[in-house]
């Protein structure tokens, strides 16, 4: 599986076109209050924050550093939808000029039919 980084995001994103009113509101709601991995950084679990005006940081220690970057991030989650009791993929590709996000697209937006959850047993 390997690592990644976290992404936390307060900029408005594209909705999928194939989202019900009820997603959108989940899908609001995960881009505010969760965070996406990423496999396009340093992978080395390390949190960066993409903030409204679409200008990349990376955190060190308690502290926020702008993030220079010139290429395409994809970036991904999971959301519960809690009245179909099951999950969603949501991907995005972010593509950033000259350190700043110059367009996201939604590359992937689908239910995980095959995603089982886990009980554990403890004795």
């Amino acid at each position: 599986m390997g690592m990644f980084d976290y992404l936390d995001i307060n900029h408005d994103l594209p909705f999928p076109e194939n989202a019900t009113d009820e997603h959108r509101v989940f899908i609001k709601n995960t881009i505010a209050a969760d965070n996406f991995q990423t496999k396009d950084l340093d992978s080395m679990l390390d949190v960066y924050y993409l903030d409204r005006e679409g200008f990349l940081y990376e955190k060190i220690g308690d502290k926020y550093k702008e993030f220079y970057i010139h290429q395409h991030m994809r970036c991904y989650t999971y959301l519960d939808i809690p009245s179909e009791d099951c999950k969603y993929w949501l991907e995005y590709d972010l593509k950033f000029t000259d350190g700043k996000l110059e367009k996201a697209t939604v590359l992937d937006w689908k239910k995980m039919v095959d995603f089982k959850k886990i009980d554990l047993e403890f004795e």
